[in-house]
């Protein structure tokens, strides 16, 4: 079970992917942000390591929204990443 750290909101602690999600068999971008409090982005790293094999991408700020309120920085990285 992947295990989240406290959080605002207890939905992350009810959506269990375990098991699911592992060898998807495709290639597959994490995007973080660091300062996301939402879903923190320990729980991207989580996330990434239960995919097994998916690039994680992390943004220094932006927060949940990042392709919002930092959308030179995702574009960066989206596209960084469909390009590799």
């Amino acid at each position: 079970v992947i295990q989240v750290p406290v959080c605002n909101y207890q939905i992350v602690y009810r959506i269990d992917v375990s098991g699911k999600i592992a060898g998807l068999g495709e290639r597959t971008c994490v995007l973080i942000a660091e300062d996301d409090m939402l879903v923190p982005a320990t729980a991207g790293r989580l996330l990434a390591q239960e995919l097994g094999g998916a690039v994680v991408y992390s943004a220094p700020t932006g927060g949940h929204a990042c392709n919002v309120t930092d959308p030179a920085t995702f574009n960066h990285l989206v596209l960084d990443f469909l390009r590799s």
